[in-house]
């Protein structure tokens, strides 16, 4: 089909009829579906294509010569958009022909690139007569429509997201306008209220019906003329949002303070405001209250800060008030340009406190509170107190403090402690005082009264006339021992009374020392050929005819004193010397150990002294005792476990006799165990005797005492003579008796004798009579043994202490014979049955 054929079939049109050629019509047929702009396919009636004009072929990419005698579905409709096969029996294009139906829609072709493309068509059967011979397809590239139809419906589809996305929009903005807390209004051009929420009905106090629709000037006249309209009008007019507060002042209903923000745009205006009045009210209470803490920073004796720290010292203060002037000497603000001048006022043995306390109060955010020192730049030394809070502010911390001067304080404070240290010290010195006058009434007792036991026992056996000649001499020697004993305790009693009284005298002479060593030492005999002590003196040549001013009979009292000490506290074998010589210099009267030398009163003194030196092998003095020595009434050891006995005067009164002729006397040890010297120096020239009471009594005999018999009786004392004493009385009254020295003893032999009673002395050596009670108590109570106290320690709380330790009598000593047999009678019808 060409355009010379379409030009001579126009020529047709111009012929007559009759000379029209008979292929006239087909090939008119042919230039129409050759120029026809649908594709146009005919099929015969096996379905095959026949024909398609070039519009098809366009379409498909097919030519007729591919599809001529072909089934159109196998080539271009063979295939969904997906893949997967498309049936003959499902196409409703190909259903046309043996349906005999028209049949019109939508499909979807291949191109012979592969590439799928929508098309509308109708498939109608061709007819002759009664017979459909075949089908004629038409068909249109629908690809634009359906990219213009995809496009239609997208725009539709978006502006009914948008639409509602808008409605959305503006339910969340009434939502959020409804429910924020700052009053909103939107006024038009013409300055009517199209909207309010819920917050500007209520600071207002108008509903919406009362305001829409109507103008801002009719609904708030109050405005007029105001800086309010002013604002409003100035941000309509220039497009600019505008930010103020307004005080709205009308009486009665309205006094508020509001903070204005307003924004404009072509449609109108929006107004944002809030009620602050409670914040304007608290701004004016502030500002009153600034006022009131200025005048009262400025008359507070101190220095007002605030502070920002970071780490600690080096951080910057934010303000200071004038108190720096008169406490630290700097001006408050060198303080805030430069921190440093302050903290290098600190005292620099305080600095690290103070850096750690500020450093604990940033991290704990806990108040800061801290003492120290300042020098100022004047010299002055000052205690400084601080006392601060922490409150965050933002992401910082700061806190606001005082700075007080406490100087005054911290001395008084100094003074009172230094008063209490005093008054603490006093106090201790009293408690001691009494506590060892408890101490020395107790061993006074004591010692008083053991010597009274044995010789108000044996005197009342001597009063029977039972004894023999042997026992009679042992018993008249007993007596004779213990009543010297006794009058010395009474003679230093009496020394120390005239000694306190001021009233010991002298009798003044030349007194050979050599002689009264040796008269001494003699009185000292027998005790120390008792223990086998090895007493030796030692005289230069030049101080064998020695002599001092004094009084003799008190300097060998002196003496005698100090080889008795020695000698009670020395150990079988041991030894102590006596040395006496002639020294220059003048030491006083001290006590020390071996390692610290005696430092003289006057060193440039070099008088010639007579020096006694009085040294042994003891027990020694611990360190700690040293000092006291040569007290009054003091004993290093006040116990009832004390292994020495002794009143504790004998030193006293030596270093007064001493003192009192003018000389010195002092102790040197080195600790215990390892002995003791005793040094008396006398510069070199330039007795109430109590008449024994004689007691008298009718003699008992113990022979009417016979009903111990067969009772066995376990007693301990570490006195020998009260110890035989015992043994003896008892005996005498039939009971079986087993006589022990310690407490130890007893606990070997209360089992191995088994005795009815226990008869024991409180005041003994290692272990007293509590402690033996507090190990055996059960022991008795279970083998039914009886206990009875025979002590010298006799005041009320002895009794008292006995009896709780479980000792069933308390005997104060010195008793007599028939009283210890009572006693023993007493506690043993006490627990028989009757």
């Amino acid at each position: 089909m060409t355009s010379d054929r379409i030009a001579s079939l126009s020529e047709y049109h111009r012929l007559p009829q009759a000379s029209q050629p008979s292929d006239f019509y087909k090939r008119l047929l042919e230039v129409v579906c050759n120029n026809a702009t649908l594709a146009l396919f005919i099929m015969d009636e096996h379905q095959q294509c026949i024909y398609m004009n070039p519009t098809a072929e366009t379409l498909t990419g097919f030519s007729l010569a591919e599809t001529q005698g072909r089934a159109l579905h196998d080539v271009i409709h063979h295939t969904r958009p997906d893949g997967r096969p498309y049936p003959l029996c499902e196409c409703p294009i190909d259903q046309a022909f043996p349906q005999n139906n028209r049949e019109q829609g939508e499909e979807v072709f291949v191109h012979k690139d592969g590439h799928f493309y929508p098309v509308a068509y109708t498939a109608s059967p061709i007819r002759e007569g009664d017979r459909v011979t075949g089908t004629i397809i038409e068909v249109r590239d629908i690809t634009q429509e359906k990219l213009d139809q995809q496009s239609r419906e997208e725009a539709l589809r978006r502006e009914q997201q948008l639409r509602a996305e808008a409605e959305a929009t503006q339910r969340r903005l009434t939502h959020l306008l409804e429910h924020m807390t700052d009053a909103f209004i939107a006024l038009d051009r013409n300055w009517r209220v199209i909207y309010l929420n819920a917050e500007a009905e209520r600071i207002s106090r108008k509903s919406r019906s009362e305001v829409l629709g109507r103008t801002h000037w009719e609904e708030w006249p109050a405005s007029i003329g105001t800086a309010m309209e002013t604002q409003y009008r100035q941000a309509m007019a220039e497009q600019i949002p505008v930010h103020f507060e307004h005080h709205y002042y009308l009486p009665p209903d309205y006094d508020l303070w509001l903070e204005v923000h307003a924004y404009p745009s072509e449609d109108g205006l929006g107004i944002f405001y809030r009620n602050i009045t409670d914040r304007k009210r608290a701004e004016v209470a502030l500002s009153q209250s600034e006022f009131r803490y200025q005048t009262l920073v400025k008359n507070i004796p101190g220095m007002v800060y605030r502070y920002a720290p970071d780490t600690g010292i080096g951080d910057r203060f934010t303000y200071v008030s004038s108190g720096s002037r008169d406490l630290f000497e700097l001006e408050p603000d060198l303080i805030l340009q430069d921190p440093s001048e302050f903290w290098s006022l600190v005292h620099p043995e305080d600095v690290a406190s103070l850096q750690v306390s500020i450093e604990q109060a940033v991290v704990q955010s806990t108040g800061w509170e801290w003492e120290g020192r300042f020098i100022t730049p004047s010299g002055k030394m000052k205690w400084i107190q601080s006392k601060a809070r922490m409150e965050a502010i933002g992401q910082g911390k700061v806190w606001d403090g005082l700075l007080i001067d406490i100087t005054d304080r911290k001395q008084a404070e100094t003074e009172r402690e230094r008063l209490l240290i005093r008054e603490k010290n006093a106090r201790e010195d009293a408690e001691t005082a009494n506590r060892i006058k408890d101490e020395f009434l107790a061993v006074l007792s004591h010692e008083l009264r053991s010597p009274l036991n044995p010789i108000l026992g044996w005197t009342k056996l001597l009063q029977a006339q039972t004894l023999d000649q042997q026992k009679t001499q042992q018993a008249l020697a007993t007596i004779e021992r213990n009543a010297k004993l006794q009058t010395q305790l009474i003679e230093d009693l009496l020394d120390v009374s005239r000694i306190l009284r001021g009233k010991l005298t002298l009798n003044t002479g030349a007194v050979n020392l050599l002689d009264t060593i040796e008269a001494a030492m003699e009185t000292v005999r027998l005790a120390v050929d008792a223990k086998a002590i090895d007493l030796c003196l030692a005289v230069t040549s030049s101080s064998r005819s020695l002599q001092v001013m004094g009084d003799a009979a008190r300097l060998q009292q002196v003496v005698w004193n100090l080889l008795s000490n020695a000698v009670k506290f020395t150990p079988t074998g041991g030894r102590i010397e006596v040395k006496l010589e002639t020294v220059t210099g003048h030491c006083s009267s001290m006590t020390q150990r071996f390692d610290s030398p005696p430092t003289p009163d006057s060193p440039s003194s070099a008088l010639p002294y007579a020096q006694i030196t009085v040294s042994d092998t003891g027990k020694g003095i611990a360190p700690d005792f040293l000092p006291y020595v040569f007290d009054y009434f003091r004993q290093e050891d006040g116990t009832t476990t004390r292994k020495f006995g002794g009143l504790g005067l004998g030193l006293a009164i030596v270093r007064h006799i001493t003192e009192l002729h003018g000389g010195t006397v002092r102790v040197e040890s080195a600790g215990e165990g390892q002995g003791a010297t005793f040094t008396v120096q006398l510069p070199l020239p330039g007795s109430d005797l109590l008449g024994e009471q004689e007691e008298t009594a009718d003699a008992p005999c113990l022979a009417e005492y016979s009903s111990l018999q067969g009772v066995r009786v376990l007693a301990v004392d570490d006195d020998a003579d009260i110890r035989e004493l015992i043994e003896f009385v008892l005996q005498q009254a039939g009971a079986t008796v087993c006589a022990v020295s310690s407490a130890s003893e007893v606990l070997q032999q209360i089992k191995v004798f088994a005795p009815d009673v226990l008869i024991s002395d409180i005041g003994m050596p290692e272990m007293d009579g509590y402690m033996l009670m507090r190990q055996i108590r059960t022991f008795l109570e279970r083998r039914g043994i009886l206990a009875i106290a025979l002590t010298a320690y006799a005041g009320e709380i002895n009794q008292q202490q006995a009896m709780a330790a479980g000792f069933r009598v308390h005997l104060a000593k010195p008793i007599e014979p028939k009283a210890l047999i009572e006693a023993v009678e007493m506690v043993l019808n006490r627990n028989r049955p009757l």
